[in-house]
């Protein structure tokens, strides 16, 4: 038996700059075949899919992030960075605004030199305002 979604709390956020859509944050509760209830955070930055993060949460975090996904207007950028940073790669906290993939600049790898193999790490950006970031890890 597949999983069966239980709850689904969806909220988009607009670039501030420019007005598109900005990003997505899916939060999705489901119970496996064997009774198993499990939590999950998807988050799209570039809402083509080019960036995204796809997560399990515990119990504490989807307690703390169900109540304001399911209510759009308490889900503002800055109380979801609170919960976790990685939710809302889409926004600068140092601005407290919302930018769109094509407003951020300089995306480069951030590669781990301590790895003797280089690890990749994740992309690191800077916002209009040269406010530099992890954007996807």
């Amino acid at each position: 038996m597949d999983p069966m979604p239980l709850t689904r709390d969806v909220v988009e956020f607009c670039c501030d700059t420019c007005g598109v859509v900005a990003g997505r944050i899916t939060l999705t509760t489901e119970t496996a075949s064997n009774g198993r209830i499990w939590h999950n955070i998807k988050t799209f930055f570039d809402c083509s899919g080019g960036y995204g993060l796809n997560a399990s949460v515990n119990a504490p975090v989807f307690a703390e992030l169900q109540p304001l996904l399911a209510d759009p207007p308490a889900a503002t950028p800055r109380r979801i960075c609170k919960v976790n940073e990685n939710y809302v790669p889409f926004y600068c906290a140092e601005c407290d605004l919302v930018y769109c993939i094509d407003e951020w600049d300089d995306i480069r790898a951030v590669i781990d030199h301590t790895d003797p193999y280089g690890s990749f790490e994740g992309e690191s950006a800077r916002c209009p305002h040269g406010h530099c970031r992890m954007i996807s890890s």
